[in-house]
């Protein structure tokens, strides 16, 4: 079972915290876990699993802020982490997924939670993005072309509701 490379246990009714056996698996590259009742704060272990190049952990009761080691996923692509209770400032979401997985990063999804802040212009270093989503948070002041002026691949940008025009 450890050459396992793609796991989606999505839409059940797992109420508990995100197994640890999960962080066995050396060779995962495809995690799925949305749509469940997963109970705890978000733990910096499944950031451990390197190999790791989609992660979706939305819509679970999972809260806090996206680990620092999250930035050292070099092989992320894609990883969703909406509606989980991430309250944190945009700004080190950006800081810590520009570290490592800026190549590669192509999908992100930070929808529904309690973020906040500016959009910041470090936006743009992640030029591989195709599609975000950070709507429904708590951002607030002035979006311009700087922010895309490099995200020249990207076709869906989603930022609606909650964005406070800054005063």
């Amino acid at each position: 079972m450890t050459s396992l490379r793609h796991l989606d246990l999505s839409h059940n009714y797992f109420n508990s915290s995100i197994p640890e056996w999960l962080y066995n698996f050396s060779t995962l590259q495809v995690l799925r876990l949305y749509g469940n009742e997963l109970q705890c704060d978000i733990s910096s272990g499944i950031f451990n699993i390197r190999t790791l190049s989609e992660l979706d952990l939305s819509w679970n009761d999972l809260e806090g802020k996206l680990p620092r080691v999250a930035g050292k996923l070099c092989k992320m692509r894609s990883i969703d982490l909406s509606g989980i209770r991430l309250n944190q400032d945009i700004s080190q979401n950006f800081e810590i997924l520009s570290v490592c997985s800026s190549p590669r990063l192509e999908s992100l999804a930070f929808s529904s939670n309690s973020i906040s802040g500016p959009i910041p212009t470090s936006l743009g270093q992640l030029a591989n993005l195709e599609w975000v989503d950070i709507s429904n948070n708590l951002l607030k002041g002035v979006v311009s072309e700087k922010h895309f002026a490099n995200l020249t691949k990207l076709w869906d940008f989603r930022g609606s509701n909650g964005f406070k025009r800054q005063s």
